[in-house]
């Protein structure tokens, strides 16, 4: 038709008829734009976008996820809670689909203030969790069970919601803040004073706050907590107590740090001797046809600097990986005597006397351990560990802070 009128304008090339022609392109062109914009208004609402993705991949959690979350947003609930529990029926563990439609169901009970709901069904999504899921959002999780726990006076078992996310993520910064408003509430209410064994004074929650974090080995975090209240009431007498408890432990946990990062006192001097304990290594780690031979690199590399601790840590953990752990601990207990202090080796004398089967003194190695190096990044089996050793009489777990003062009735 376009081509028709410029034809026609074009042979009979009037002012009149020019003008009409060009006037008729500009509206077709103008109508076509329209259309297209009406053709494509669809498109740009979310809702419609992932609805149509969901209609055509109706077996991918992902794409009811999003069209979930889409139905959240557009004020239609009760169907996007029925799309995300579809995706969490179908699966799929190993991506962010469980927990992250899981959230979104919980987001929803909080918004409608159904705080029963949301404990019921945040605790069955833990309980059903799939073993391979993606824990990224394992954090958030717990922070939205633990809001729901806090409104409804369960005190306990919010924090103990908190403190679960933040040993996933010590610095999800949500986390920490409900963590505090957690003491303050609770010491507001005779219930909640009871239940946490609070006293009801002004700065209590940041000095829990900081013990906690000071039991999650966030020793920095926890001492930022304390200095708060320091700095508005500098004698503050618990606070103070917990800040030099906090310092001793972050001492010593930067000290181990440093040993186990590099190369303590007495390692090996000698340039060969690095070299056939680097070689030993890599042989382990990379080429196990050649492990055969590292026993006898190592045993040149002692007699190179028989002071050093990485030869028979380095052959102790080689006996370890050839389920020899009598030969491990044999070297163990030779060398052992003189690197008490050194992390490492601490570390495979507890694998040593677990691969034995000797849970006691593996406990007992664990709570020395811990002593050294209250922050180690497997403080958790450690610990664990160690309480084994406090239950059976020896010693109590390593790296705590000292107890918390008997709970008093707010303002006595």
């Amino acid at each position: 038709m376009a081509d028709r009128l410029l034809a026609r304008a074009l042979s009979q090339p009037t002012e009149r008829q020019l003008t009409l022609a060009f006037l008729g392109l500009t509206i077709l062109f103008s109508l076509s734009c329209l259309g297209t914009t009406w053709r494509n208004h669809d498109w740009r609402s979310s809702l419609a976008i992932y609805g149509d993705a969901a209609r055509k991949s109706p077996a991918k959690p992902r794409a009811l996820i999003n069209y979930g979350i889409a139905l959240l947003n557009s004020g239609q609930p009760e169907e996007a809670v029925r799309i995300l529990e579809k995706a969490i029926a179908l699966g799929r563990p190993g991506y962010e689909d469980y927990l992250k439609a899981g959230n979104n169901i919980l987001v929803e009970h909080l918004r409608r203030q159904d705080y029963q709901g949301a404990i019921e069904r945040g605790t069955t999504l833990l309980a059903e969790m799939p073993p391979g899921a993606n824990a990224a959002g394992l954090p958030r999780l717990l922070l939205n069970l633990g809001h729901a726990l806090l409104r409804t006076d369960r005190f306990v078992e919010a924090r103990r919601a908190f403190l679960a996310g933040l040993r996933q993520d010590p610095r999800e910064v949500y986390l920490l803040v409900v963590l505090e408003q957690l003491y303050r509430a609770a010491g507001q209410t005779e219930e909640g004073r009871r239940q946490l064994s609070l006293t009801g004074e002004e700065f209590e929650p940041l000095v829990r706050v900081a013990r906690d974090l000071a039991g999650l080995r966030e020793y920095p975090t926890a001492r930022r907590y304390l200095a708060k209240v320091l700095v508005h009431e500098p004698g503050h007498e618990e606070a103070t107590a917990v800040a030099a408890e906090l310092d001793a432990l972050a001492a010593a946990n930067e000290k181990a740090r440093e040993l186990s990062a590099g190369e303590p006192p007495g390692s090996v001097r000698s340039r060969l001797g690095r070299s056939l304990v680097g070689t030993s290594r890599f042989i382990m780690a990379r080429y196990r046809p050649l492990r055969p031979v590292v026993p006898s690199l190592l045993s040149l590399a002692t007699r190179l600097d028989p002071d050093s601790p990485w030869p028979p840590l380095v052959l102790a953990r080689w006996h370890l990986a050839a389920g020899q752990p009598q030969a491990a601990q044999a070297v163990i207990a030779a060398a052992l005597p003189r690197r008490e202090g050194f992390p490492p080796f601490l570390e495979a004398a507890v694998d040593t006397c677990q691969a034995l089967g000797d849970t006691k003194r593996a406990a007992a190695t664990a709570a020395h351990l811990l002593d050294l190096y209250p922050g180690h990044p497997d403080w958790e089996r450690l610990e664990h560990l160690s309480s084994q050793a406090g239950g059976q009489g020896d010693r109590p777990p390593a790296a705590t802070l000292s107890p918390l003062p008997a709970a008093v009735p707010a303002g006595s």
